[in-house]
């Protein structure tokens, strides 16, 4: 007895979208891995990864300011998208360190991606942030900067676009 052609049909579609979902799994994975590093490193190896990145900017002061208290001064963010007038940025990238774990972990994440959120959400209770909420606009508007460098003897963190 033949199989009756919706069977195919079915069977089929079926068999595609299994294909197409697998393909879309596997592309996650691989953004993934390719957009994040962590690495075991001395404290001497972290501070010379962190004053390499740091020396890129040289004075220049990071436009997100965190405070003792958990307080993030944006002024100098929102000054520096008021008078950038040069290419945008293509990458967010974060450079975290902890001294107890010894783990030095760099994030890069595409604005593209970024967009695609509309806003920035940094909440972390070890660095005193609360809540704190950017727009990806304002970012590429301010260029490729600094963004954050924070020390707080545990923690390095710095965050800068590119």
């Amino acid at each position: 007895m033949a199989v009756k052609r919706w069977v195919w049909w079915v069977l089929g579609t079926i068999a595609f979208f299994g294909l197409v979902a697998t393909a879309g799994i596997g592309a996650c994975v691989y953004m993934v891995a390719s957009h994040f590093e962590a690495k075991e490193v001395t404290a001497t190896q972290a501070e010379a990864e962190f004053e390499a990145v740091r020396a890129r900017f040289k004075d220049q002061k990071p436009l997100l300011e965190i405070r003792r208290n958990g307080q993030v001064l944006v002024d100098r963010l929102e000054e520096r998208a008021a008078t950038y007038k040069g290419r945008r940025p293509e990458s967010l990238r974060i450079l975290a360190w902890e001294s107890g774990e010894a783990k030095r972990v760099q994030i890069t994440l595409p604005m593209w991606l970024l967009r695609m959120k509309g806003t920035m959400d940094l909440k972390s209770s070890e660095v005193g942030l609360e809540k704190l909420n950017i727009k990806i606009e304002d970012l590429e508007r301010a260029g490729p900067s600094l963004l954050v460098d924070h020390a707080d003897g545990r923690h390095r963190l710095l965050v800068w676009t590119e």
